[in-house]
C-alpha cells in the first residue's frame, strides 16, 4: 500500500513512506495468535551522506519489536518482518522514523493494527448533564474505549437509550428505538435523539435521567453511561395573529367604506375581480400574512399573495382576479394564514 510522504522541519528533501504492508494497515487481527508484520518501507535521504531507520512497535504499553537499519544517502527501499501476539482489546502502534546522521528530528510514517472490539468502557466527550427544551432534539459525542484506555476506532456498536425506568427514546431520524452507529478513527460516535417525554411536560418533571447502552455486534460486550437533562431556559410562548372578519366585496368602493360591511356569499360567472378586506388584530409587527385562494371543488389552487402587515391590528385587503381560463361553477375558497398556521377561511360560490 501506498503511504504519504512527510518530511521533517528542516529537511524538506527528506522523504519516507510505506509502500506495502502485511495486513494492511488499520487491520482487526484476532487476540491470542500470532501475528506476523512485513512492511516494505521506501525512503530518500538527501540532507546528509549517511543515517538510519528506525523501527518501534508498541502493543498493549510494552516494546514488543525494536531495531535499527542504517541507510545511505540517495534512495531506497528497507523491509521489516517481525512477529507479535496482542491480547483482547490490545492495539499495535508500528513506527518507522527516517533520521539523518546527526538530526534530533526525523521522517515519520505509523502502521496501527488492532484486536476485535471485545470489554469496552464509554465516556462521554463534553458534559454528562445538558440542557433541553421541549420538542428539541439532543446531540451527544461518546467516546469508546478499552479497559486499559486505549481508543477503538471503526467499530460498530448498536445503541439504545431509555429513560431510566420509562419508555425508549427516539434515536435518529426515523423514529428507531435502537440504531447502530460506528465510530470513527478517533474512538469517537456521535447519538443524536429525541426525548420521548420532552414534549409538552411541565419543569417539574426535571432532572430526567437516561441510560446510554452501547452492545457490540456479536452481543458479548456491553457497556451503559448515565446522562441527565436540565430544563433549558423557558422559550416565550408565539402570540397568535387573529383574523377576525374577512368580507368578499363586488364594489371596490365598498372596500374603502369604514363602516359596517356585508360580505357576498355568490357572484355571478362574469366577475372580473372580488375585492377582499379582512379584519387582524393581535400581530407583532412588522408580520406577513399569505392570502390564498383555490377552487375548493377540484381542489385546485390558483392564486396566492404575501402581505406586509405594518401594524398590530387594522385592516387590510386584496383583490381576487378572475382565472385565465374563466371560473367555473362551483366552491370557492379563501384562506388567511401566518407561518403555516391557518388563522381564517371563507368559501363563496360562483354561479350562472
Amino acid at each position: 500500500m501506498s503511504g504519504s510522504c512527510f518530511a521533517a522541519g528542516g529537511m524538506e528533501t527528506d522523504r519516507l513512506w510505506i509502500e506495502s504492508a502485511q495486513p494492511d494497515s488499520g487491520s482487526l487481527v484476532k487476540a491470542g495468535e500470532s501475528l506476523q508484520i512485513k512492511a516494505r518501507v521506501a525512503y530518500e535521504l538527501t540532507s546528509t551522506p549517511t543515517g538510519n531507520i528506525q523501527v518501534r512497535a508498541v502493543a498493549g504499553n510494552q516494546n514488543i519489536f525494536s531495531h535499527v537499519y542504517p541507510v545511505g544517502y540517495g534512495e531506497g527501499v528497507q523491509d521489516v518482518l517481525f512477529p507479535s501476539v496482542l491480547a483482547e482489546g490490545d492495539q499495535l502502534l508500528v513506527h518507522f522514523v527516517l533520521m539523518p546522521d546527526g538530526a534530533i528530528q526525523g521522517v515519520e510514517e505509523k502502521l496501527f493494527y488492532q484486536t476485535p472490539p471485545g470489554a469496552f468502557r464509554l465516556e462521554m466527550v463534553g458534559e454528562s448533564s445538558i440542557t433541553v427544551n421541549p420538542g428539541q432534539q439532543v446531540d451527544l459525542k461518546m467516546k469508546v474505549s478499552t479497559p486499559n484506555g486505549y481508543a477503538v476506532p471503526n467499530a460498530e456498536y448498536v445503541v439504545s437509550l431509555v429513560e431510566r425506568g420509562g419508555e425508549p427514546d427516539f434515536l435518529g431520524q426515523a423514529g428507531q428505538t435502537r440504531t447502530t452507529i460506528s465510530t470513527d478513527d478517533a474512538g469517537q460516535a456521535e447519538l443524536r435523539f429525541f426525548p420521548a417525554s420532552i414534549t409538552g411536560f411541565g419543569v417539574d418533571r426535571f432532572p430526567q435521567d437516561r441510560e446510554i447502552q452501547f452492545v457490540t455486534r456479536d452481543g458479548e460486550h456491553s457497556a451503559t453511561i448515565g446522562l441527565k437533562l436540565l430544563p433549558g431556559p423557558a422559550v416565550p410562548a408565539k402570540t397568535l395573529p387573529r383574523v377576525e372578519r374577512i368580507y368578499l366585496l363586488k364594489e371596490k368602493e365598498t372596500v374603502e367604506n369604514t363602516g359596517e360591511l356585508i360580505t357576498l356569499e355568490t357572484f355571478p360567472l362574469d366577475t372580473g375581480e372580488i375585492f377582499v378586506l379582512y379584519e387582524f388584530a393581535n400581530l407583532q409587527p412588522p408580520a406577513i400574512l399569505k392570502a390564498s385562494w383555490l377552487d375548493a371543488g377540484r381542489n385546485i389552487q390558483f392564486g396566492e399573495v404575501p402581505m406586509l402587515i405594518p401594524t398590530t391590528a387594522g385592516r387590510s385587503r386584496f383583490t381576487i382576479r378572475q382565472p385565465n381560463d374563466g371560473w367555473a361553477v362551483g366552491r370557492y375558497q379563501v384562506t388567511i394564514s401566518w407561518e403555516g398556521t391557518v388563522l381564517k377561511t371563507i368559501e363563496f360560490s360562483i354561479s350562472n
